[in-house]
C-alpha cells in the first residue's frame, strides 16, 4: 500500500507543474501559432477566390462580375505572398518550414485555377474587332482580309486562355459570352473571304494562263459563295464580284473547245463542228467505226477554224462513226454521228430527147444520193444488177458509166418524132424514174458560150497576167466554156469531137493541144506556155464547132512584163551587229503603180554578195556589208538580210526608172561572251556520295553577249592556261582547294565534277576570261549527301508496260532517285536491293521489265490494269520501302501521237525543207515524221504518205518525199488511223 501512495503523489505533482507552466509559453511557440494563422488566412482566400467563379458557374449558370474576380484573386495572392514570408522568418528549422510550405502549397492549386480564369476575362478583344467592322465598311478586300485574321487570332488566343480554366462550366460561359459572338462575327465575311482568296490565287498563280483546269476547279470551289455574294448589297461584296467577273470572262475566253457536232457530209465525208475556232496545226483526228478505223484521204478545216472536214479514201459503211481530237487539250475530244449507208434516192432524166445514133436512141440520166451528191455510175448496168431499164420499142437496153442510157433498136425501127417510154427502177432502194422520150436527129453544137481567163492558184491570181506569169505558169490557167446541143443539153469534153480552139498569136495565148477538160465546176479551156518568143498584148480565143459553124471567141490580153520603179529601204528595227544579218524593211512598186512583192522579185548576186539585181535592171549595192535575199516559202514572203563587215555602212539603191535612194548606217561589234547568264535547269547539284557519281558543270553554263542576249559559250580553257589578250574562253575551279568533298581533276575531267565518299558542300566558281582580264564570276554549289542518311526516294517515271508479245523496245528498266528537302538527289542504282510488282505484273528483281518468251505474255483482254510497283532501297543504315502506281496492257501497239520533225524541232502547218530525198519514216532523216505508241514507244511501221497538190518536181514514192527548190507538196500522212497533214516547200 505505501508504493501505491507514492506513484499518486508523483502524478499529481507534475500534474501541478505543467499548469503552471501553461499560463506563460514560449517565444518558439508563439512564433509557430502566426504562422499557421498565416497559411490558414492564405488558404482560405486561395480556396474563396477559386469558388468565385467556379461555384458561380457550376451552381448559379453564372459568371462573376470581373472586378470582383480580380479583388479576390489579389487579395490571394497578397495572403499567399505573406504566407511564404511568414514561414520564412518564424518557420522555425528548415525542416519544419518545409512542412509548413508543404501544407500552403497544397492548396495553391485554388489561386492558379483563378488566375487562369482571371487571365481569360483579362483578354480585351475590342480593338480587333474594331479594326475588323472598320475594314468591312471600307470595303477594301486585302484590309478586311488582313483584319478579319487579325481578329479571329485573337479569338484563338482568348479561347486557348479559356481551355486552362478549371472546370468546364466556366469554360462554356466564357465561350457563350465571349467567343461566340466574336466568331459570328468575324465569320460574316467568310464568303467574301473565301471568294476573295479563291480567285486571289487565279490571279495571282496566273492559273487562267498556266492551268486552265485548276483555274476551273477553284472558280467551281467558291460558285455557291459567289451566288451568294450577288444577293448582298455591300461595298466589300460589289468590290469583289468585279474581279469574280473579270476573271470569269478570262476563264470562258481561254476555254478549250468542245466537239459540238458530228454530222455527215457526203458519201465519203463527216463534218466536225467546234465550239470555238481551234488551232488547225495541233489537232490530230482518230475516226473510228466500231473497232475498225476507216482510211482517211484528206482533212480541210473551214477559214474560221470551227469545222474540219474529214474525207475517207473510200463511201463511209454503214454504222456509228466516233471522232477523237488530240492536240488541243490535256482531254480527247470526242463526238459522234450515225451514218446510214450510201444509197440511191433520185434518178432523173435529163431532157425529153433520145437523139438518134445510127439505128439506136440515146438519151442522158442521172442519179444521186442522199446527199445529192451525183452518182450517175452507179445506174451502170453492166455493174450493177439491181438496175434494170425497160423501153416501149427496141430490141434492148443499157445504160453506161456516164449515165449514157442507149435503147437498141433495129433498122430503121426509130424515126425522128416517135415516141418512146422508158423506166429505169433500182431494185435495191425501189426508186423509179419514167419518161416518155421523143426520138431527135442526132446532137450537133448549137451554143458556145466562154468566160474569162482564171486560175485556181490563189498567189497566181492575185499577180498581173504578163509576159512573165503567162511564160512561166500558163499551164495554170484556163477559160471557162459551156457548149450546149440542139435540145439544151450540157456537152461534156468528150463530145466535142469535131469543136477546136484557136488563138490569133501564139506567143501571146496558146491553147493545149487536146484543150477540153472536165472539171468540178464545168468544161474548161486549158492554156499552155506560149511559143517563144513570149510576148505581150492582145489575143483572141476562138472555139469553132466544124459540124454547125457555131463560134465564140474571147479576147486576152498579156500585158507587158513591169519595170520596179520605186524601191524603198527602211532602217532595221533591230540593233545592227557585225556578223549578224539583220532584215532591212523593203517596199516595191513597178511602173503600172502596182505593189510588189520581194517573193515576185528575180533576184541575183554577185560573187561578193555586196550588190544585188532585181529583175535584172534593179541594183542594190552595199559597202561595209554583204546583202542577201531569203526567201520564206511557208509565210509566203520574203526578206531583205544585210550582215555588216565593217563598223560604217553604205546602202545604195538604183531602180530601172532612175529612182535612187542612199542609206547610211553604223554597226555595232560584233556579238561575243559578255557576262553568265546561269545554268541549265537540267543541271544536278546533289549527288550521293559514290565515286561513280558525276554531273556535267562545264555543259550547263549559259552565258549572254554584250547586248544581254544569250550566246553559245565560249572556248572552254580546263586548265586556266590560255592568257593571251585575244583568248575569250571560260574555265571552272574549285573555290577551295583543300576541298574534298567532290573530285575534279582540271586536266583530265573537262567540266565534269565527280562524288566522292565524303558528304558536304564544295563550291565552284565559273570565271568567264578574256586574257588574264576577268569579265564575270558565277559560283555553284555541289553538295554530296551521304547515302547512309537518306531517309527519302523515289522511283523515276516509267511508260505503261507491254505485255502482249515479245518486243525489245517496249522493255523497261526501274531507276530509284533519293530525295533531301523535295529535291533529287542522284544516286547509285547498286541501293535498290529488290523489285517487285502486285497484280500479275512481271518485273525482275533487279527492275528490269522484258517479255523474254510466251511464257511472260499476260493477258488484259486489250484493257489497261493496274499494278503497284515496289521497290526496295538499302543503303548501310536502313532498308526503305518505295512504291509507285503503274500500268500494263496487251493491247496490241498502236500509234496516238504523230508530229512531223525538222532538224530535230516539230514542225507543223507548213514547213520549208532543204530541197533533197527524205525518208519520212526514217526517224534519222532530216525531215520526218515521228509517231509514238500507247507505250510511249517510237512506231516506225505502218506509215501512208500521200502527196497532194504537188507542184513541178516534187513526189511521193512510198514513205519517201523528194522536193525541189521553191516547189510545194502536201503531205497527207497516216499510222493506224491516226492521220496528220503538212505542206512541205523545198528550199
Amino acid at each position: 500500500m505505501g508504493k501505491k501512495k507514492a506513484i499518486k503523489l508523483a502524478t499529481a505533482t507534475a500534474i501541478a507543474a505543467s499548469a503552471f507552466v501553461a499560463v506563460a509559453p514560449t517565444q518558439s511557440e508563439a512564433a509557430t501559432s502566426s504562422v499557421d494563422k498565416a497559411i490558414t488566412k492564405a488558404t482560405n482566400q486561395m480556396a474563396k477566390a477559386y469558388d468565385t467563379y467556379h461555384k458561380a458557374a457550376k451552381d448559379e449558370k453564372t459568371l462573376p462580375k470581373t472586378a470582383t474576380i480580380r479583388n479576390e484573386v489579389k487579395l490571394a495572392n497578397d495572403y499567399y505572398t505573406a504566407a511564404t514570408k511568414e514561414i520564412a522568418k518564424n518557420g522555425g528549422s528548415k525542416t519544419q518550414k518545409a512542412t509548413y510550405t508543404k501544407k500552403l502549397e497544397a492548396k495553391k492549386y485554388f489561386l492558379d485555377r483563378a488566375e487562369a480564369y482571371l487571365a481569360a476575362v483579362n483578354t480585351n478583344l475590342n480593338p480587333e474587332k474594331t479594326a475588323f467592322n472598320e475594314a468591312v465598311e471600307g470595303g477594301k478586300q486585302k484590309t478586311v482580309l488582313a483584319a478579319q485574321t487579325a481578329y479571329n487570332k485573337a479569338i484563338e488566343g482568348f479561347e486557348a486562355k479559356v481551355d486552362k480554366i478549371y472546370g468546364p462550366d466556366a469554360r462554356n460561359l466564357l465561350k457563350e459570352k465571349y467567343a461566340a459572338p466574336a466568331h459570328k462575327l468575324v465569320d460574316s465575311v467568310n464568303d467574301e473571304m473565301k471568294v476573295y482568296n479563291a480567285y486571289k490565287q487565279i490571279e495571282g498563280e496566273k492559273l487562267i494562263e498556266k492551268d486552265l483546269k485548276k483555274a476551273g476547279e477553284v472558280i467551281e470551289s467558291v460558285k455557291a459563295e459567289v451566288a451568294k455574294l450577288k444577293a448582298k448589297d455591300t461595298k466589300l461584296a460589289k468590290n469583289i464580284l468585279v474581279a469574280v467577273e473579270k476573271n470569269d470572262k478570262a476563264y470562258e475566253a481561254a476555254q478549250v473547245p468542245v466537239v459540238k457536232e458530228v454530222s455527215a457530209v457526203n458519201a465519203k465525208s463527216i463534218k466536225v463542228t467546234f465550239s470555238k475556232a481551234i488551232d488547225d496545226t495541233k489537232a490530230k483526228f482518230e475516226v473510228k467505226r466500231g473497232t475498225i478505223k476507216p482510211t482517211v484521204k484528206e482533212i480541210k478545216f473551214s477559214e474560221d477554224k470551227k469545222t474540219a472536214t474529214i474525207e475517207f479514201s473510200t463511201v463511209m459503211a454503214e454504222g456509228e462513226y466516233t471522232v477523237n481530237v488530240t492536240g488541243l487539250t490535256d482531254e480527247v475530244l470526242t463526238g459522234k454521228t450515225t451514218v446510214a449507208a450510201e444509197k440511191l434516192t433520185n434518178i432523173k432524166f435529163l431532157s425529153d430527147a433520145a437523139v438518134l445514133s445510127t439505128d439506136d436512141i440515146v438519151a442522158k440520166v442521172t442519179a444521186e444520193n442522199q446527199y445529192g451528191e451525183d452518182i450517175t455510175s452507179k445506174l451502170n448496168t453492166s455493174t450493177n444488177s439491181n438496175i434494170t431499164v425497160t423501153a416501149s420499142k427496141g430490141t434492148g437496153t443499157s445504160i453506161d458509166k456516164d449515165g449514157n442510157l442507149k435503147v437498141t433498136g433495129s433498122a430503121n425501127e426509130f424515126k425522128a418524132d416517135d415516141k418512146v417510154v422508158v423506166t429505169v427502177v433500182d431494185s435495191s432502194t425501189g426508186i423509179t424514174a419514167t419518161k416518155t422520150l421523143t426520138v431527135a436527129k442526132a446532137a450537133a453544137v448549137e451554143s458556145i458560150v466562154l468566160g474569162e481567163l482564171k486560175t485556181d492558184d490563189e498567189e497566181l491570181a492575185k499577180k498581173t497576167v504578163n509576159v512573165s506569169n503567162m511564160s512561166t505558169n500558163g499551164n495554170k490557167y484556163y477559160v471557162p466554156v459551156t457548149v450546149k446541143d440542139q435540145y439544151g443539153n450540157t456537152l461534156k469534153a468528150a463530145d466535142l469531137a469535131g469543136v477546136t480552139v484557136v488563138s490569133s498569136n501564139n506567143n501571146i495565148v496558146k491553147p493545149k493541144a487536146s484543150p477540153f477538160k472536165d472539171t468540178k465546176n464545168g468544161t474548161v479551156i486549158e492554156l499552155d506556155t506560149p511559143t517563144a518568143t513570149a510576148t505581150h498584148g492582145t489575143a483572141v480565143l476562138t472555139v469553132i464547132a466544124s459540124g454547125t459553124g457555131k463560134t465564140a471567141n474571147t479576147s486576152i490580153v498579156v500585158k507587158e512584163n513591169s519595170k520596179l520603179d520605186n524601191v524603198t529601204l527602211e532602217a532595221p528595227s533591230t540593233t545592227l551587229k557585225a556578223g549578224v544579218a539583220a532584215e532591212l524593211p523593203v517596199s516595191i512598186t513597178n511602173t503600172y503603180g502596182e505593189g510588189v512583192a520581194l517573193k515576185d522579185v528575180n533576184v541575183s548576186a554577185n560573187v561578193a554578195n555586196t550588190e544585188l539585181t532585181l529583175d535584172t535592171n534593179t541594183k542594190i549595192s552595199a559597202i561595209g556589208a554583204t546583202l542577201k535575199v531569203e526567201q520564206d516559202y511557208v509565210n509566203k514572203k520574203a526578206v531583205l538580210k544585210v550582215t555588216p563587215s565593217a563598223k560604217n555602212i553604205t546602202i545604195t539603191v538604183v531602180t530601172a526608172t532612175g529612182k535612187s535612194q542612199v542609206l547610211n548606217f553604223k554597226a555595232e561589234d560584233a556579238p561575243v561572251p559578255a557576262g553568265i547568264k546561269g545554268l541549265d535547269k537540267d543541271f544536278v547539284s546533289l549527288l550521293a556520295n559514290d565515286q561513280t557519281l558525276t554531273t556535267d558543270l562545264k555543259s550547263a553554263v549559259e552565258f549572254t553577249d554584250q547586248f544581254g542576249e544569250e550566246i553559245v559559250q565560249p572556248t572552254f580553257d580546263a586548265q586556266d592556261a590560255n592568257n593571251t589578250a585575244s583568248d575569250l574562253d571560260f574555265t571552272i575551279k574549285a573555290k577551295d582547294a583543300n576541298n574534298n568533298v567532290t573530285d575534279y581533276n582540271s586536266a583530265t575531267a573537262n567540266g565534269v565534277i565527280s562524288s566522292s565518299a565524303n558528304a558536304g558542300t564544295e563550291t565552284y566558281e565559273v570565271v568567264l576570261k578574256e586574257g588574264t582580264k576577268v569579265l564575270d564570276t558565277m559560283e555553284v554549289t555541289v553538295s554530296v549527301v551521304d547515302a547512309d542518311k537518306l531517309t527519302a526516294f523515289g522511283i523515276d517515271d516509267l511508260n505503261k508496260f507491254y505485255t502482249g508479245a515479245t518486243s525489245a523496245k517496249h522493255n523497261q528498266q526501274v531507276t530509284v532517285h533519293g530525295l533531301l528537302n523535295g529535291k533529287k538527289v542522284k544516286v547509285k542504282q547498286s541501293m535498290v536491293a529488290d523489285v517487285s510488282a502486285n497484280n500479275r505484273l512481271k518485273i525482275g528483281s533487279d527492275g528490269a521489265f522484258t517479255i523474254a518468251t510466251a511464257s511472260d505474255v499476260i493477258d488484259t483482254d486489250g484493257k489497261d490494269v493496274a499494278s503497284t510497283l515496289t521497290v526496295l532501297v538499302a543503303n548501310s543504315k536502313n532498308t526503305y520501302t518505295v512504291s509507285k502506281e503503274v500500268t500494263y496492257s496487251d493491247a496490241a501497239p498502236v500509234a496516238k501521237s504523230l508530229v512531223a520533225k525538222y532538224n530535230g524541232k516539230e514542225v507543223s502547218g507548213a514547213v520549208q525543207v532543204a530541197a533533197d530525198t527524205y525518208d519520212l519514216s526514217d526517224s534519222n532523216a532530216d525531215f520526218h515524221f515521228s509517231a509514238k505508241d500507247q507505250y510511249g514507244v517510237a512506231k516506225t511501221t505502218g506509215l501512208v504518205v500521200v502527196g497532194t497538190n504537188a507542184e513541178t518536181g516534187n513526189s511521193v514514192t512510198g514513205t519517201s518525199v523528194t522536193l525541189v527548190p521553191t516547189k510545194s507538196i502536201q503531205l497527207n500522212v497516216r499510222i493506224d488511223g491516226l492521220s496528220t497533214s503538212i505542206k512541205a516547200i523545198g528550199e
